[in-house]
């Protein structure tokens, strides 16, 4: 990233949280509920984490310790983890227009068709193999960026079921499937708790974008370290409903 962009970011970050500030929101706005909680884990397949992925994005394997790092606590305190899985058909034709916006890899013109990819006859459809994926673990597979949208996944049904009204979003791509899966749960009366170095994109300045647009208007936004403290400590405090 430039500095041109950094003073970009720089100067928006301060208009965000003086805003914040201004209307005497305080910095957080949810509260940890072991009970009420589930952490997503948004598509960390091989299409994206391999460094032979269809949409490699190095960055992914940055953060899949600190995916781990959340998901053994989140079990600790029977929280539960949900691995979601974009998974559609070769052609493409239950993916609506992705595939006009992704006609070919981003990455090169050598590895794979997206779509192709991210279909049930590709391995890089499957999970990175780094990750620490447990039976107990529940995995939803999607057909579009966000997981909420009518057709898209059994997300919600799920959610509805295990009776949890608050959402730990990790995975990837911040400003793609994170950030349309966080806007849709807060609209659906979700509270999102997005953790800013637990997902990954192709840029530091998108990433930071979508981690400024969540927090003003979409969720709380911490770090993995933030989380991790709050997981642990959760069953010695006192909660406040919001």
């Amino acid at each position: 990233m430039n500095t041109s962009e950094e003073k970009i970011l720089n100067k928006n970050w301060a208009l965000i949280n003086k805003s914040i500030e201004f209307m005497g929101r305080p910095k957080r706005l949810f509260n940890l509920i072991p009970k009420r909680t589930a952490l997503l884990v948004i598509d960390m397949q091989n299409c994206f984490c391999s460094q032979s992925g269809s949409i490699e994005n190095q960055d992914t394997r940055k953060i899949t310790p600190n995916i781990n790092k959340i998901s053994e606590q989140c079990r600790i305190k029977h929280i539960p983890v949900i691995w979601i899985k974009m998974l559609g058909k070769p052609d493409g034709q239950d993916t609506g227009l992705w595939k006009l916006f992704q006609p070919n890899s981003p990455i090169s013109n050598n590895r794979k068709n997206p779509q192709i990819a991210l279909s049930n006859e590709s391995k890089e459809s499957e999970f990175w193999s780094k990750l620490k994926i447990e039976n107990t673990d529940h995995i939803i597979n999607k057909k579009r960026y966000s997981a909420f949208i009518a057709g898209s996944s059994k997300l919600n049904n799920l959610l509805k079921k295990l009776k949890v009204d608050t959402l730990i979003i990790t995975g990837v791509g911040t400003n793609v499937c994170c950030e349309s899966t966080a806007r849709d749960a807060m609209m659906l009366n979700y509270k999102v708790i997005f953790i800013s170095d637990a997902n990954a994109t192709f840029s530091k300045f998108f990433h930071e974008t979508t981690l400024m647009n969540i927090k003003l208007l979409f969720g709380d936004v911490i770090s993995t370290k933030e989380i991790l403290s709050d997981i642990i400590k959760s069953e010695n405090k006192k909660h406040k409903s919001y």
